[in-house]
């Protein structure tokens, strides 16, 4: 997910964009408005979910409204200032409307008025300025908005080309906002930025063929020879006189305009940046839900890395005789046994670990998605400084399937027992469930089934992982080695992000931090601290939203004793679809009430 350029499939508004003259239906045909009776009401969300897919239309293209997509978001100031001035306007109608709300439209209201103000708050931050960091950049915008692109059609050929065409466009304007960001004094640590522009500067240098755009080209369905290959020499010429060009242009600009002025490793968290302070209570407050403190969050994280800790060194004892989390960690990270002899081994390993999860699932869910959940590895171009995993939902109307993507490239460094739980979390039951379920609920507005709220979605993902151990996903202790050393790994996030950002920690602590409590190499330790940095708070969702999630679980159990169905629980929680984390205590508890006695 991203800071402020990766293509956003879990929130409703990504980064600013075109307003071009369009219709008011999507081409989905869905209604944005479904199932809300409030008049003021229905018309308020169509034009917000209007503006969110003009504004964002990479994300619009990955949900099937195909109007834009020739078409990058907008970074420029004046797309900025539009944005703001009409979610202002948005605010100011909601709260008008809301002393005539019909009672049936009252948890929508909700979710939308909360998604506004929070967004709203969220604008202190200015990530628009200096969020560009190594997972947030045009590169990683170009591969995740050319896997999402439509090309079995002449219109959606025509249309990949010409966003190509524009993207230099694109380019040049972000790099715009981070040179004014420099000089409002807002810019990105100096670190992630030399890591950008190598990233970049890596890919300016491969031959077009190795490129994203191409590869998705090649691997098209539905394409005759000659379609394809006229197709591939059109992507060349695009990459060759217009991408490249471009990136090159930003890696300059990086390097000469920004870099000079980055923050340096002992002053990385938001605590930096003018208004630092506010950014970061709003990014709790925008992430989490909650109005929880940064001084609380940090000290649950404590007791939550001292659990797992414990764990930890529990299951390496009976693994490998070890004494401890650090000798755990260490045989762990060490034993050339644990990775994968080949790239195809974990591209086998993932796809079994899917079946047995889909042949599990109906013991614990009433309703299970129609759209398979497909195992492929990332194009070669993507690979680097990827993480092991993460998920592409599926389009709403099954042309693609949701895809978990897995990193194949080195993998004898890739850790066979962390794959049960990533699988659980980013595949089946986790993302691929709640996605894909909550794209097709029956009346529900639009930015209720595609939009999102970080801490239901991640903690849903979270909560996956630990439901795997209920549903006999993971079959030996190194599986549960595994997923103690994932939840480790969010704990420490607790931990981190609030020390960075709160507490005045430097990257050198919070490297430390991690290396000393999960198996994380040095490069994804690096590469993990760079996005705390780079997206201060997100990385709190994950624990925040799962400990509720348990918890409510637990309330119901004790409530209903015998009459619990988990599987009625489930569908409960996904069928509510994205809401924040107080609406779905308020949804559980109503429904427990609603349990009949006997």
């Amino acid at each position: 997910m991203h800071a402020r350029l990766t293509l956003s499939l879990l929130l409703l508004v990504g980064c600013g964009g075109a307003r071009p003259t369009a219709s008011t239906t999507p081409s989905t045909g869905d209604d944005p408005a479904e199932g809300v009776v409030t008049p003021e009401l229905a018309s308020l969300l169509r034009e917000s979910w209007e503006r969110s897919m003009r504004e964002d239309p990479i994300f619009a293209t990955s949900i099937g409204d195909h109007r834009y997509d020739d078409r990058w978001p907008d970074p420029s100031a004046e797309a900025h200032d539009v944005e703001v001035r009409e979610r202002a306007d948005e605010l100011s109608r909601a709260r008008a409307i809301e002393p005539h709300l019909d009672a049936h439209d009252r948890v929508t209201f909700e979710l939308f008025l909360d998604h506004l103000e929070t967004r709203t708050a969220m604008e202190v931050c200015r990530l628009d300025l200096w969020g560009d960091s190594p997972m947030s950049n045009p590169v990683v915008v170009l591969n995740q908005a050319s896997q999402i692109h439509p090309l079995e059609s002449g219109a959606g050929q025509a249309s990949f080309v010409a966003r190509l065409h524009a993207f230099g466009v694109f380019v040049d304007r972000d790099l715009d906002a981070l040179r004014r960001g420099v000089a409002s004094g807002r810019v990105g640590p100096r670190t992630s930025i030399e890591r950008t522009v190598a990233l970049v500067r890596h890919m300016s240098e491969q031959p077009s063929e190795e490129w994203v755009p191409v590869a998705v080209v090649r691997a098209a369905q539905g394409l005759s020879a000659e379609a394809r290959d006229a197709l591939v020499q059109r992507v060349h010429a695009e990459i060759d006189g217009v991408v490249r060009p471009a990136l090159l242009r930003y890696a300059d600009g990086l390097e000469h305009d920004v870099l000079p002025h980055g923050r340096d490793a002992e002053h990385e968290g938001v605590a930096a940046l003018p208004d630092g302070s506010a950014c970061y209570a709003a990014a709790i407050r925008y992430h989490t839900t909650t109005a929880r403190s940064a001084e609380d969050i940090h000290a649950l994280g404590e007791r939550e890395v001292a659990s797992t800790d414990a764990r930890i060194a529990t299951l390496g004892a009976s693994l490998f005789a070890t004494t401890g989390v650090t000798d755990t960690i260490t045989r762990a990270i060490g034993d050339a046994s644990l990775g994968y002899a080949t790239e195809q081994a974990i591209v086998d390993d993932a796809t079994a670990r899917i079946a047995a999860a889909n042949a599990a699932a109906p013991r614990f869910f009433g309703h299970v998605p129609d759209a398979a959940c497909r195992v492929e590895a990332m194009p070669p171009a993507e690979a680097q400084g990827a993480p092991f995993a993460y998920y592409m939902g599926p389009a709403p109307d099954g042309s693609r399937p949701g895809i978990f993507m897995v990193n194949t490239a080195d993998p004898g460094s890739r850790r066979r027992y962390a794959l049960a739980a990533l699988a659980a979390h980013e595949g089946v039951p986790g993302h691929h469930f709640q996605i894909s379920l909550a794209q097709h609920l029956p009346a529900m507005p639009m930015f209720r089934r595609h939009g999102g709220f970080t801490a239901y979605l991640e903690g849903w993902g979270l909560y996956a992982e630990r439901l795997a151990e209920e549903m006999g996903l993971y079959h030996d202790d190194l599986d549960r080695l595994g997923a103690a050393d994932l939840e480790a790994f969010r704990a420490a996030r607790l931990v981190v992000d609030t020390g960075l950002h709160a507490m005045g920690w430097s990257r050198a602590q919070a490297e430390a931090y991690m290396h000393a409590h999960t198996s994380m190499s040095e490069d994804l330790v690096r590469n993990e601290v760079d996005r705390y940095i780079n997206w201060p708070g997100q990385a709190l969702a994950y624990k925040v939203g799962q400990l509720e999630i348990l918890a409510l679980r637990d309330e119901a159990e004790h409530a209903l004793g015998a009459r619990f169905d988990v599987r009625a629980f489930h569908d409960l929680v996904l069928g509510v679809g994205p809401v924040t984390l107080p609406v779905l205590g308020r949804v559980v508890r109503e429904w427990i009430a609603a349990q009949p006695s006997s």
